[in-house]
């Protein structure tokens, strides 16, 4: 058995209100129980150690003791629980206020915890205690740094109904937990939902805002991934968000993200029942990200104006329809990504598109036969591929660029191909030092260009120095 105590009792005044200067009835600071002690050992050091000036308790690597039940404390700055074979019940009734960190990990045989009057926490993390089936925190109302609830096997109740703001959520691998629902969570800036394989239903119905750090480099936001089962996820007030990442959840089918008006970056992927991705009322976003949503028939953004790096949509088996109607510009330095590969799209459509800062646009899908980029001016590279004709590339303002790859394998229409060149003879000032593909069903034409204007080469009267024609 081991007892450790440190010595910030109480003062005395001549003998009365404490013993020697320390410990009288306001008890010891720190509490360690360990070691072969018995539940009535226990019983003992708590009635006699235990009181207002008890801060930090420490139940670790015990073997024999099966309860520890404790009135007398309201406050701590330190709660460890760890590691004890034998332990089924931990109970501190009147705790109000942990300001440090409470850990409970590797408890095998534990069943019980009462911490009903609990009502903030500094971090809490509670893990790998399989027999565990229920955690109440009927109190709590905040959590200021990280509340971690993971690899509980046989957890399915949790109770947070008066948690109303948090700063990091973790649930993470409870095999049977059915459904986390948080009723009144209004202020979060992280949380993580992930391998909770009986979830049905995720519901954080007054959450508004996931407030982001202010540490700029910090990615905060909301991930929910690897939920086998999770039908639903409710974030119907959401407004703001720094980081949306939903993947892998393989029974998805409804989220509902209209009130969502300020989004950082968004990434879906590996959703294979998601239909309809939405997002109303988004006006400018940092990345934009999916991927393998089998069922994902239409992607739309009808409001935004501004995608400041990445644009990715690949391998949506069945996608037909992108709509960025406002869209203006991509990127805001020549090292960002666009692409659009994979999908089952015919038409692409960018009606207000001006400027791309990516080192390519890179377009690839079977079906497609239609381009249209009437206000497209400046990028560095287009490379566009279909299996079938391209019958229009609408490129009708491209002024500053570095390479047009447009040798598609299915080809480009006669006219797909004279709209691009009756563009390129006519770019003032003239094009100079441009390499540009052109492949049409009898010719593939390779233009490395020093100079491009309107000339009496050809029947449509274009002349170029440096081109070359193959086919």
């Amino acid at each position: 058995m081991t007892i450790s105590c440190s010595s910030d009792g109480a003062d005395g005044i001549d003998g009365a209100n404490g013993i020697n200067g320390t410990g009288g009835n306001n008890g010891l600071g720190r509490l360690v129980f360990s070691g072969d002690i018995t539940n009535e050992d226990a019983a003992k050091i708590i009635a006699e150690n235990t009181g207002k000036n008890t801060h930090t308790l420490i139940i670790k690597n015990t073997t024999s003791l099966t309860t520890i039940d404790i009135s007398e404390i309201s406050t701590l700055v330190e709660l460890e629980v760890i590691g004890n074979e034998e332990l089924h019940t931990l109970t501190i009734a009147n705790l109000e206020s942990i300001f440090g960190g409470a850990k409970i990990q590797t408890n095998v045989a534990l069943t019980s915890i009462n911490f009903s009057k609990l009502t903030t926490v500094g971090s809490f993390s509670i893990s790998g205690s399989p027999l565990l089936e229920s955690l109440s925190f009927p109190s709590l109302i905040d959590s200021k740094n990280i509340l971690s609830i993971s690899n509980l096997d046989n957890l399915t109740t949790l109770d947070l109904s008066s948690l109303v703001s948090a700063n990091l959520i973790q649930i993470n691998r409870n095999q049977k937990l059915p459904t986390i629902d948080l009723p009144k969570l209004t202020a979060l800036r992280e949380a993580s939902i992930s391998d909770n394989i009986a979830i049905e239903t995720i519901n954080l119905p007054v959450l508004k805002i996931l407030e982001a750090s202010e540490n700029e480099d910090n990615d905060d936001g909301l991930f929910i991934g690897r939920n086998t089962n999770l039908i639903a996820i409710y974030l119907n007030v959401l407004t703001s968000i720094d980081m949306l990442t939903i993947r892998n959840n393989e029974n998805l089918t409804t989220i509902n993200l209209d009130k969502l008006v300020s989004l950082g970056s968004v990434s879906f992927g590996s959703n294979p029942k998601i239909t309809t991705i939405s997002f109303p009322n988004i006006t400018t976003i940092k990345n934009i990200n999916f991927s393998e949503n089998d069922l994902v028939t239409n992607i739309a953004f009808p409001d935004l104006k501004t995608l400041e790096s990445n644009l990715t949509i690949t391998g949506n088996n069945i996608l037909e329809t992108l709509s960025f109607p406002m869209l203006t510009s991509i990127g805001t330095e020549n090292r960002y990504s666009f692409r659009i590969r994979d999908n089952m799209i015919r038409n692409i459509t960018f009606p207000n598109l001006e400027t791309v800062n990516a080192n390519t646009i890179n377009i690839g899908e079977d079906l497609l036969e239609t381009v249209d980029f009437p206000k497209l001016a400046s990028f560095s590279v287009l490379n566009i591929d279909s299996t079938v004709l391209l019958n229009s590339v609408t490129l009708s303002s491209i002024q500053n660029f570095e390479r047009l790859d447009l040798n598609s394998s299915g080809k480009l229409s006669t006219a797909a191909i004279d709209g691009i060149l009756n563009r390129l003879v006519n770019i003032t000032p003239v094009i100079t030092n441009k390499t540009i593909w052109l492949s049409s069903k009898k010719h593939i034409i390779y233009y490395y260009v020093f100079k491009f204007h309107p000339g009496s080469i050809g029947s449509k009267g274009y002349s170029c120095y440096g081109c070359h024609f193959t086919g």
